[in-house]
């Protein structure tokens, strides 16, 4: 496979990303929620949701961070181009697991 603009990284071409494409990074519903804005494979922002609620290991999604990250860089939401979502498999009930397998 041929690797995208990102160095180090194997992207599909399917996924589009073009040099100076923000993308956004979303963890949440885990132990810690959090967000990263990326711009040609080098982080730009990242921040946890604990961090603004003052919850100790806030698992819910992580709005305040995201509004802060894009006041912080002055970034209009419509710039981010692609957005990842990170899922754990172990949020999901083991009989669920099973039952996608097949």
């Amino acid at each position: 496979m041929k690797s995208s603009f990102v160095n180090g990284h194997e992207l599909s071409y399917q996924y589009n990303i073009k040099k100076d494409d923000i993308i956004l990074g979303i963890s949440s519903y885990l132990h810690d929620s959090s967000i990263c804005l990326l711009r040609n494979g080098k982080i730009i922002y990242a921040s946890q949701e604990e961090r603004h609620t003052r919850i100790k290991n806030d698992n819910s999604f992580p709005f305040l961070a995201l509004l802060n990250g894009l006041n912080y860089l002055d970034l209009d939401k419509n710039k981010i181009k692609n957005i990842i979502f990170h899922e754990s498999l172990n949020c999901i009930k083991k009989e669920e697991r099973k039952k996608n397998k097949k």
